[in-house]
């Protein structure tokens, strides 16, 4: 293989008599992509030279395959790869076959790659330390985001209402504020609950639409009060068992201690007694 390469960069290097310009020299797409190779022949005499034009595909892997275009125009060759996979990763020559010598172009390398998609995210942040007699700051922040200038954040209030004997559901827009982000890649909103609706333990809810996608994450004083006793919980849990432990050990070094001081009063009764 490495052998080839050189033969046919010295073949490009050689063929002054026609020149074969292949670009993009580098390509990466993610599969199932369209993908289009281009080879420009010039030189003297050289009419409808793409024609006599054929692609050699050298694939890391499996090998060489020659490419035989449809389609070719007269001195822009053409290579259409449609819905790439990743068989087609490698190295594209375009070979001019003229009389005996092959005159080969400067080269393209495909790299074909799983297409990767990730789901925006969204975060909610709480403050730690809350003063009752303002209203609460909370921070939603989506990450994810293809496209920033597509993507919206609204914040909505889950309130119940009586009407009569009977509750209605209510549901109160919040204003936000955008935040900017230095490096465009988060979406951040600030809003201000009412300290009457937070300490009531009403669910404020962060909702970002991108496009056809929605999604939604709420909060509230209950929910961060049980995440509280959770993380305490998590923290003192440990602890109480190291203690336990610590306990049970001592107990054990208390009772073997008990039974030497036994065995010790028996063989020894005359200490003891005086």
């Amino acid at each position: 293989m490495k052998l080839l390469l050189l033969s046919l960069t010295c073949l490009s290097c050689v063929s002054a008599q026609y020149l074969l310009a292949q670009f993009p020299p580098h390509l990466t797409v993610s599969r199932g992509e369209n993908v289009s190779l281009y080879c420009n022949v010039t030189g003297m005499g050289v009419e409808n030279a793409c024609t006599k034009v054929a692609w050699l595909h050298i694939h890391p892997v499996s090998g060489l395959k020659v490419v035989y275009p449809r389609g070719q125009g007269s001195m822009m060759c053409l290579l259409n790869i449609p819905s790439a996979a990743l068989k087609d990763t490698g190295r594209y020559y375009c070979i001019l076959m003229e009389g005996v010598m092959p005159f080969p172009g400067n080269g393209t390398t495909l790299v074909v790659s799983e297409s990767e998609h990730h789901s925006p995210t969204l975060d909610i942040l709480v403050p730690s330390d809350i003063d009752a007699s303002r209203p609460v700051p909370l921070i939603c922040q989506a990450s994810g985001l293809e496209d920033l200038s597509r993507a919206k954040v609204d914040w909505n209030v889950d309130l119940w209402k009586k009407n009569g004997e009977d509750e209605v559901h209510d549901v109160q827009r919040l204003n936000p504020r955008i935040l900017p982000d230095i490096e465009g890649v988060v979406l951040s909103s600030q809003v201000y609950v009412p300290v009457g609706i937070w300490s009531a333990g009403v669910e404020v809810t962060c909702v970002l639409t991108d496009g056809k996608l929605r999604i939604r994450k709420s909060v509230s004083s209950k929910k961060g009060m049980s995440s509280l006793c959770l993380i305490m919980t998590s923290i003192i849990g440990p602890v109480c068992i190291i203690l336990l432990g610590a306990v049970l050990m001592l107990s054990i070094l208390l009772s073997r201690q008990r039974r030497n001081l036994s065995k010790y009063s028996d063989l020894h009764p005359q200490i003891f007694l005086d």
